[in-house]
Formats: C-alpha cells, structure tokens, sequence
C-alpha cells in the first residue's frame, strides 16, 4: 500500500514537474535565462570580497554604473600601472564582455552592468565554468560525453579572445552546445531526471535565432599578446583556508617566447584539437612562478604597503621571496567527480588540460 501511494505521489510531482518545465521552455528569453544564471553563479562570485565596491571604482555617467572598455582599461591603468600593456587591454575586456553576456554573446550591449560583471568573474576568476551543463549543484552534467567534458573550457577559452564573425552561413555546435549547457542549469529540475538533448535544443535555437551562425575567428597576434602576459603572472602560495590563487604581475620580457609558443600551435583555425595537444604534452606556462605568501613576521618587517593593497586584501604586493617553479597540475581532476569519466588516462588528460585552463581563472583573479 505504501509502495503504491509513494508511485502515485511521484507521478503527480512528475505531471507538475512537466508543466513547470514547459512553460519555462515557452516563456524562455535571453534576458530571463541570464538572470537565473546570474542566480545560481552568485554564490561563486561572493566568494570574493568587496566586488561591488571595485566594480564601483570607475564608470558611472548614468544612474546605474557599468564599465564600458575605456572604464576597464582606467581600471587596469589604476591597478596595475603599465605591467598590463596596452594592446593587452581590448582583448581582455573582450574576453571578459565575452564571460559576463555567456552564451548570448551575439545581442549583448557593449558595457556591463553589475549583474554581468558578476556574471564574468564567477565563470573567468573562481571556477565557475566547472557548473556549466551540471545541475543548479554542480552534482550531475546533462550530457554524458567524454570528448565533449575534454574540450569545452578549453575551446571557450579561444573563443573569448576571437573576433566574432557573423558573415556565415552554417551552424556553430561550439555556441549551441554552450547554450544547451545554461539552459540545463538554470531551467527547474526533477532529480533523478536529467534533460536530454532532444528537450533543450529547440528551445535554444528559438532564443538563439540568428546568434546560432556567429562564427569566431582567433587571430594571431591576440594569442601572441595573451600568451605573454600569462608568462608575466607570478602567483602566491595560497594560505590554510584559500581557494584560489593570487599573483601579480613581472615587468619581465618573454624574449619572443610568446610567439614561438604560438607558432608551434600551426594553423590557428585548427587551433581546438592542436593546441590541446600540445598545451597537455608541454605546457607553454612553466615559467609561472609560485611566490610564497608572507608570514606574519615577514609582513609585519615589510616597509612597502599593507595587505590592504592586494587587489583583494590578501598579501603585501612588495612582498619579496625567492621564485620557485609551479607544477601546472595544480587542480586535482577530483574537485568534480561528476564527469562520468571513469578511464584513468582520460581522467589524467582531462587533469591537464583543465589545469592549462586554471591559468585563466589566475590570471583575470590577479588582474582584478
């Protein structure tokens, strides 16, 4: 008897389910799926303090602030003087506008609100792209696609710096499958139940439209200019209890380091699978040095600033300590067990390669 009324009592919550989830579907926009996103990614961008009040720093001509990429690059200037170049700079606002408007990147203004920049740091600084296609938890991924968990990040991570071109004719999978991933995480869910493919796409390519055939077009010498500001960044040893990585960065010259390394990736077009290839066999990224944090003793003795002068209060930035090489595989694949990649040498590549993409999330939370 009690088997019984618990089936009918699944069934009912099933039927509401269905019906909630379609008129989610039916009403579903741009607008209403970023602002659910923006829901669900808040509690990775409050793990860093103060966002507001540095968001607040610069902008602001109309009642509600916003940073347009001249805003940006007085925050940088103020920030970091001229260790971040200036050819530097409209590649990372673009990279940045490109996180903040994710995966509608197609419609977006040219400036960013507060819930975009929120948005932006959640997915760029703190790890927030491990949530993309998993559930409002972070507990299951929609899909369960080996190659596919492999290479996302990693080719958004192109993509973000790349041109969009919108002259094409055919279908991009790169932006209909990042799409598929928000829908999956922001729509109502009804464990065990995951949502398929068949259910999420005619609802992403409604909401799409046009932005379905945006195609991205990576150019060299963007890569040549990002690449050598990854060689500047220098890291802290993160203290008991933190979870990310801070740095700073080198007045240092990569010697034309940066364009061998981008000359060895070939054909750039090609740059998914290539690049990948050789980023898990030799990363470029070595040189990145891991700096200790300072102790107390050590920050107490320091003449320079205060620890109030780190970007987010954290370590004295004069603090001076001999550099020592930092193992790129920092990340252990076991931070999101979720992935449904059982084979060891799988789980150890896609260790790697997430390990190559972790030196974005360092180098937008230094820069910041």
């Amino acid at each position: 008897m009690a088997s019984f009324l618990f089936g009918i009592g699944q069934a009912i919550l099933f039927r509401d389910h269905k019906k909630k989830l379609k008129r989610y579907h039916e009403e579903a926009t741009i607008e209403s799926i970023l602002d659910d996103l923006t829901k669900i990614l808040k509690p990775k961008s409050n793990q860093l303090d103060s966002l507001q009040t540095r968001f607040s720093i610069d902008g602001a001509q109309d009642t509600e602030r916003y940073w347009d990429e001249a805003c940006f690059a007085r925050y940088l200037k103020n920030q970091h003087g001229i260790l971040i170049p200036e050819p530097a700079i409209p590649i990372l606002w673009r990279c940045l506008h490109f996180y903040a408007y994710h995966p509608f990147q197609h419609t977006a203004p040219d400036r960013l609100d507060y819930k975009a920049f929120q948005r932006a740091i959640a997915l760029l600084a703190v790890q927030g792209t491990d949530l993309l296609g998993t559930d409002e938890y972070g507990d299951a991924y929609w899909h369960n696609n080996r190659e596919y968990a492999e290479k996302a990040d990693f080719k958004r991570i192109f993509r973000s710096i790349s041109v969009p071109v919108e002259e094409v004719k055919y279908e991009s999978v790169d932006v209909l499958n990042d799409a598929m991933d928000v829908l999956a995480m922001v729509q109502p869910r009804m464990m065990p139940f995951l949502p398929s493919q068949s259910e999420l796409e005619p609802v992403v390519r409604r909401v799409l439209g046009d932005g379905i055939s945006v195609r991205y077009d990576l150019q060299r010498k963007d890569l040549v200019v990002l690449v050598d500001l990854m060689l500047k960044l220098r890291l802290y040893t993160p203290r008991w209890g933190d979870n990310f990585h801070y740095g700073t960065f080198e007045r240092s010259d990569s010697g034309g380091l940066a364009d061998i390394l981008v000359d060895a990736l070939g054909d750039l077009s090609e740059l998914s699978d290539t690049a990948m290839e050789l980023l898990v066999s030799s990363p470029p990224y070595t040189q990145i040095m891991l700096m200790s944090s300072p102790t107390s003793t050590a920050a107490s003795t320091n003449s320079g600033p205060s620890s109030s002068s780190h970007p987010w209060g954290l370590y004295p930035e004069s603090h001076t300590v001999s550099p020592a090489p930092f193992p790129l595989q920092y990340r252990s694949f076991c931070h999101n067990p979720h992935t449904h990649i059982e084979d060891d040498k799988i789980r150890e590549r896609y260790s790697k390669i997430r390990s190559n993409c972790q030196i974005y999330d360092w180098l937008f939370l230094s820069m910041l």
